[in-house]
Protein backbone atom coordinates (compact mmCIF):
# COMPACT_ATOMS: atom_id res chain seq x y z
CA UNK A 1 0.00 0.00 0.00
CA UNK A 2 1.61 3.34 -0.57
CA UNK A 3 1.97 5.74 1.40
CA UNK A 4 -0.85 8.42 -0.56
CA UNK A 5 -3.62 5.12 0.44
CA UNK A 6 -2.81 5.01 3.72
CA UNK A 7 -3.18 8.52 4.23
CA UNK A 8 -6.83 8.04 2.04
CA UNK A 9 -7.65 5.34 4.63
CA UNK A 10 -6.83 7.70 7.60
CA UNK A 11 -9.02 10.13 6.15
CA UNK A 12 -11.99 8.17 5.67
CA UNK A 13 -11.60 6.73 8.95
CA UNK A 14 -11.52 10.45 10.44
CA UNK A 15 -14.67 11.10 9.16
CA UNK A 16 -16.84 8.25 9.59
CA UNK A 17 -15.57 8.53 13.07
CA UNK A 18 -16.94 12.10 12.27
CA UNK A 19 -20.26 10.80 11.40
CA UNK A 20 -20.71 8.50 14.55
CA UNK A 21 -19.91 11.19 16.87
CA UNK A 22 -22.55 13.89 15.14
CA UNK A 23 -24.72 10.64 14.62
CA UNK A 24 -24.80 9.93 18.82
CA UNK A 25 -25.03 13.38 19.52
CA UNK A 26 -27.94 14.50 17.48
CA UNK A 27 -29.24 10.83 18.72
CA UNK A 28 -29.47 12.06 22.23
CA UNK A 29 -30.13 15.33 21.82
CA UNK A 30 -33.53 14.19 19.69
CA UNK A 31 -34.05 12.08 23.26
CA UNK A 32 -33.66 15.11 25.31
CA UNK A 33 -35.77 17.55 22.94
CA UNK A 34 -38.17 14.63 23.01
CA UNK A 35 -38.06 13.50 26.85
CA UNK A 36 -39.76 15.68 28.99
CA UNK A 37 -38.23 14.76 32.25
CA UNK A 38 -35.21 16.88 32.07
CA UNK A 39 -37.05 19.97 31.36
CA UNK A 40 -39.88 19.51 34.02
CA UNK A 41 -36.76 18.92 36.49
CA UNK A 42 -35.28 22.13 34.67
CA UNK A 43 -38.34 24.41 35.91
CA UNK A 44 -38.65 22.12 39.00
CA UNK A 45 -34.96 23.38 40.30
CA UNK A 46 -37.17 26.99 40.51
CA UNK A 47 -40.82 26.01 42.31
CA UNK A 48 -41.03 25.92 45.84
CA UNK A 49 -44.26 26.06 47.92
CA UNK A 50 -44.62 26.35 51.67
CA UNK A 51 -48.01 26.46 52.28
CA UNK A 52 -49.17 22.89 50.96
CA UNK A 53 -49.59 21.47 54.73
CA UNK A 54 -51.57 22.48 57.49
CA UNK A 55 -52.75 26.17 58.05
CA UNK A 56 -50.18 27.55 60.75
CA UNK A 57 -50.83 28.63 64.39
CA UNK A 58 -52.00 32.27 65.22
CA UNK A 59 -52.99 35.31 63.18
CA UNK A 60 -51.59 34.96 58.66
CA UNK A 61 -51.20 37.44 56.72
CA UNK A 62 -51.53 37.39 52.76
CA UNK A 63 -48.84 39.13 51.01
CA UNK A 64 -49.44 40.16 46.88
CA UNK A 65 -46.20 41.15 45.99
CA UNK A 66 -46.28 44.69 43.76
CA UNK A 67 -45.60 42.17 40.50
CA UNK A 68 -48.32 40.16 40.96
CA UNK A 69 -49.79 38.37 38.22
CA UNK A 70 -52.82 39.73 37.06
CA UNK A 71 -54.89 36.76 35.89
CA UNK A 72 -58.57 35.69 37.11
CA UNK A 73 -56.81 31.97 37.68
CA UNK A 74 -54.47 33.76 40.01
CA UNK A 75 -56.44 35.38 42.48
CA UNK A 76 -59.04 32.45 42.96
CA UNK A 77 -55.88 30.17 44.16
CA UNK A 78 -54.93 33.44 46.46
CA UNK A 79 -58.66 33.10 47.58
CA UNK A 80 -58.00 29.15 47.96
CA UNK A 81 -55.00 30.09 49.50
CA UNK A 82 -56.47 32.82 52.06
CA UNK A 83 -59.25 30.43 52.84
CA UNK A 84 -56.82 27.28 53.23
CA UNK A 85 -54.36 29.68 56.28
CA UNK A 86 -57.14 31.11 57.41
CA UNK A 87 -55.88 34.47 56.67
CA UNK A 88 -56.79 37.19 59.21
CA UNK A 89 -55.69 39.82 56.26
CA UNK A 90 -54.63 40.31 52.63
CA UNK A 91 -51.75 42.86 52.47
CA UNK A 92 -51.53 44.58 49.25
CA UNK A 93 -48.20 46.12 47.94
CA UNK A 94 -48.44 48.94 44.89
CA UNK A 95 -46.17 49.10 42.65
CA UNK A 96 -44.57 52.57 41.35
CA UNK A 97 -47.67 53.43 38.76
CA UNK A 98 -46.79 53.24 35.27
CA UNK A 99 -47.91 56.64 32.67
CA UNK A 100 -51.17 54.61 31.53
CA UNK A 101 -52.26 53.86 35.12
CA UNK A 102 -51.40 57.82 36.04
CA UNK A 103 -53.66 59.17 32.85
CA UNK A 104 -55.96 56.70 33.99
CA UNK A 105 -55.70 54.60 30.66
CA UNK A 106 -55.55 51.27 32.75
CA UNK A 107 -56.76 51.23 36.76
CA UNK A 108 -53.76 50.49 39.27
CA UNK A 109 -53.14 47.14 39.91
CA UNK A 110 -53.64 47.39 43.68
CA UNK A 111 -57.49 48.11 43.03
CA UNK A 112 -57.29 45.15 40.40
CA UNK A 113 -56.45 43.02 42.83
CA UNK A 114 -58.87 45.17 45.56
CA UNK A 115 -61.90 44.15 43.11
CA UNK A 116 -60.78 40.76 41.79
CA UNK A 117 -60.09 39.67 45.66
CA UNK A 118 -63.48 40.82 46.76
CA UNK A 119 -65.21 39.20 44.24
CA UNK A 120 -64.20 35.89 45.25
CA UNK A 121 -65.14 36.57 48.76
CA UNK A 122 -62.89 38.15 50.70
CA UNK A 123 -64.44 41.51 52.43
CA UNK A 124 -63.05 45.11 51.80
CA UNK A 125 -62.32 45.47 55.73
CA UNK A 126 -59.69 42.73 55.60
CA UNK A 127 -57.34 44.17 52.43
CA UNK A 128 -55.04 46.27 53.43
CA UNK A 129 -52.55 48.08 50.80
CA UNK A 130 -50.00 49.55 51.58
CA UNK A 131 -48.75 52.97 51.32
CA UNK A 132 -45.32 52.60 50.17
CA UNK A 133 -45.46 52.23 46.60
CA UNK A 134 -42.31 49.28 45.33
CA UNK A 135 -40.71 48.99 42.36
CA UNK A 136 -39.01 45.19 42.51
CA UNK A 137 -39.39 42.66 45.00
CA UNK A 138 -36.51 43.84 46.70
CA UNK A 139 -38.76 46.98 47.56
CA UNK A 140 -41.63 44.60 48.49
CA UNK A 141 -39.74 42.58 51.09
CA UNK A 142 -38.53 45.75 52.76
CA UNK A 143 -42.15 46.81 53.37
CA UNK A 144 -43.46 43.54 54.16
CA UNK A 145 -40.47 43.82 57.20
CA UNK A 146 -42.02 47.26 58.34
CA UNK A 147 -45.40 46.09 58.26
CA UNK A 148 -44.80 43.32 60.13
CA UNK A 149 -42.33 45.16 62.43
CA UNK A 150 -42.41 43.23 65.65
CA UNK A 151 -45.97 42.17 65.41
CA UNK A 152 -46.08 37.99 66.17
CA UNK A 153 -48.16 37.13 62.43
CA UNK A 154 -46.88 34.40 60.31
CA UNK A 155 -47.09 35.58 56.57
CA UNK A 156 -47.50 34.50 53.57
CA UNK A 157 -46.41 35.64 50.42
CA UNK A 158 -47.49 34.72 47.19
CA UNK A 159 -45.70 34.53 43.92
CA UNK A 160 -45.13 33.00 40.43
CA UNK A 161 -44.46 29.68 40.39
CA UNK A 162 -41.27 30.10 38.51
CA UNK A 163 -40.35 33.00 40.66
CA UNK A 164 -41.09 31.33 44.31
CA UNK A 165 -37.19 30.07 44.71
CA UNK A 166 -35.70 33.68 44.18
CA UNK A 167 -38.30 35.15 45.91
CA UNK A 168 -37.58 32.51 49.05
CA UNK A 169 -33.58 34.05 48.70
CA UNK A 170 -34.48 37.59 48.52
CA UNK A 171 -36.42 37.02 51.80
CA UNK A 172 -33.85 35.14 53.74
CA UNK A 173 -31.24 38.18 52.31
CA UNK A 174 -33.61 41.05 53.75
CA UNK A 175 -35.14 40.07 56.87
CA UNK A 176 -34.65 39.45 60.17
CA UNK A 177 -33.57 35.72 61.01
CA UNK A 178 -36.87 36.06 63.34
CA UNK A 179 -39.03 37.33 61.14
CA UNK A 180 -37.42 34.95 57.94
CA UNK A 181 -38.37 32.05 60.30
CA UNK A 182 -42.30 33.44 60.08
CA UNK A 183 -42.37 33.79 56.16
CA UNK A 184 -43.76 31.29 54.26
CA UNK A 185 -43.72 31.19 49.81
CA UNK A 186 -47.40 30.20 48.07
CA UNK A 187 -46.25 29.66 44.39
CA UNK A 188 -49.27 30.50 42.64
CA UNK A 189 -49.26 28.58 39.35
CA UNK A 190 -49.76 30.23 35.75
CA UNK A 191 -52.83 29.02 33.75
CA UNK A 192 -50.89 29.23 30.46
CA UNK A 193 -47.84 27.00 31.28
CA UNK A 194 -46.24 25.09 33.93
CA UNK A 195 -42.80 22.81 34.96
CA UNK A 196 -44.67 20.46 32.95
CA UNK A 197 -45.19 22.02 30.13
CA UNK A 198 -43.08 25.30 29.89
CA UNK A 199 -41.16 24.68 27.10
CA UNK A 200 -44.31 24.40 24.65
CA UNK A 201 -44.71 28.43 24.47
CA UNK A 202 -42.57 31.58 24.38
CA UNK A 203 -44.02 32.96 27.21
CA UNK A 204 -42.93 29.46 29.54
CA UNK A 205 -39.55 30.13 27.74
CA UNK A 206 -39.57 33.60 28.65
CA UNK A 207 -40.22 33.25 32.41
CA UNK A 208 -37.93 30.04 32.62
CA UNK A 209 -35.26 32.41 31.67
CA UNK A 210 -36.33 35.05 33.69
CA UNK A 211 -36.74 32.97 37.09
CA UNK A 212 -32.93 32.11 36.56
CA UNK A 213 -32.05 34.97 36.46
CA UNK A 214 -33.67 36.00 39.14
CA UNK A 215 -32.30 33.32 41.93
CA UNK A 216 -28.93 33.56 39.97
CA UNK A 217 -29.39 37.64 40.91
CA UNK A 218 -30.52 36.78 44.38
CA UNK A 219 -27.99 34.41 45.01
CA UNK A 220 -24.24 36.04 44.21
CA UNK A 221 -25.30 39.81 43.94
CA UNK A 222 -27.92 40.70 46.00
CA UNK A 223 -30.18 44.05 46.45
CA UNK A 224 -29.88 46.29 43.20
CA UNK A 225 -29.37 49.01 42.89
CA UNK A 226 -32.47 51.43 43.62
CA UNK A 227 -34.68 52.55 40.69
CA UNK A 228 -37.60 54.71 40.94
CA UNK A 229 -39.47 55.13 37.31
CA UNK A 230 -40.67 59.06 36.49
CA UNK A 231 -43.80 60.06 37.87
CA UNK A 232 -45.98 62.22 35.31
CA UNK A 233 -44.99 65.22 36.55
CA UNK A 234 -41.32 64.78 36.33
CA UNK A 235 -41.63 62.96 32.53
CA UNK A 236 -43.01 66.18 31.62
CA UNK A 237 -40.52 68.52 32.65
CA UNK A 238 -38.02 66.41 31.41
CA UNK A 239 -39.95 66.87 27.88
CA UNK A 240 -40.05 70.76 28.27
CA UNK A 241 -36.33 70.82 29.26
CA UNK A 242 -35.69 68.69 25.96
CA UNK A 243 -37.68 70.76 24.07
CA UNK A 244 -36.04 74.12 24.72
CA UNK A 245 -32.45 72.22 24.94
CA UNK A 246 -33.25 71.22 20.72
CA UNK A 247 -34.57 75.36 20.42
CA UNK A 248 -31.80 76.68 21.69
Amino acid sequence: MTKENVEEVKVVGRRAHLVRVCVVIGVVGLILATSPWWLVGVASILVIDQVSGEPVQGPVWLVLPSGFPKLPEAYDQVANVAERMRAEKVVLIPRVPSRVELLGVVPLGVDLSREELQKRGIPSERIQTLREESTDFWDDVKLISDAVGDQRVAVVVCVGRFESRAARYVLWRVLKPDVFDRVSVAAIRDPRYDETDWWRSRRGWKSLFLGYASLLHAIFLGDPPGWRPMNIEQYEDWAWQYLLAKKG
